[in-house]
């Protein structure tokens, strides 16, 4: 569902777009990052898609094909990445949301827009990513034969797991002992993480020696 503060950005992304036509807003810095402009077209495709995120629930295939036909259409900008991206961000496409985030940061600016606009709204994705998106824990054991569970499910060693973002109790054995711990494990989204767990192994008696055998 769409919240109050998300409508609202969106009618303001939509204003600042209205303005891109205008070259008022450009302002003279020195070495400025490279600055295109996008023509009427790709700027209405954009518009379109972004009004379409902003429905509820949001129609992000039509807004991938909209920006998608943008990019087709004239050069690409920060500005449509960002939008695609973030439509492949709701329709919880993660890994290629991702991917086209990071071509955000390497795509010409457009000129017109506030200089942070993009780079804002980029972080605030990624964030929300982070909470949404999920990511993978590793548990490396000591010994590799600990058994490990899971909400009493079995949780394998030394291989990674894609888990949802949260905090989760992992418990182990040790068959050898019978000696059992818990371990506390954040999953954050998009995010690979490993920990450990290590639990001895009985300690083997030492041999023998018949030479030094009271006993004998």
């Amino acid at each position: 569902m769409i919240t109050h503060l998300e409508k609202c950005a969106i009618s303001t992304l939509v204003w600042l777009l209205a303005l891109v036509l205008s070259p008022t807003l450009a302002t003279a810095q020195d070495d400025p990052p490279p600055e295109i402009e996008l023509d009427a077209r790709q700027i209405e495709l954009n518009n379109e898609a972004v009004q379409a995120l902003g429905k509820d629930p949001p129609n992000t295939a039509k807004a991938i094909e909209l920006v998608q036909a943008a990019l087709v259409l004239g050069s690409e900008a920060d500005l449509l990445f960002l939008t695609l991206g973030r439509a492949h961000q709701l329709a919880q496409e993660c890994k290629e949301a991702d991917e086209t985030f990071a071509r955000v940061e390497s795509a010409p600016r457009v000129k017109g827009l506030p200089r942070d606009f993009v780079k804002v709204q980029l972080r605030k994705y990624r964030q929300e990513m982070r909470q949404t998106c999920p990511g993978t824990l590793e548990v490396v054991c000591k010994p590799e034969t600990l058994e490990l569970t899971l909400k009493d499910e079995p949780f394998p060693c030394g291989e990674a797991v894609e888990l949802a973002p949260g905090n989760y109790t992992i418990r182990a054995r040790n068959p050898e002992t019978g000696a059992s711990v818990s371990l506390q494990a954040e999953v954050v989204g998009m995010t690979d993480r490993s920990t450990e767990i290590e639990l001895a192994s009985p300690v083997k008696a030492p041999d023998k020696d018949p030479d030094k055998d009271p006993e004998k």
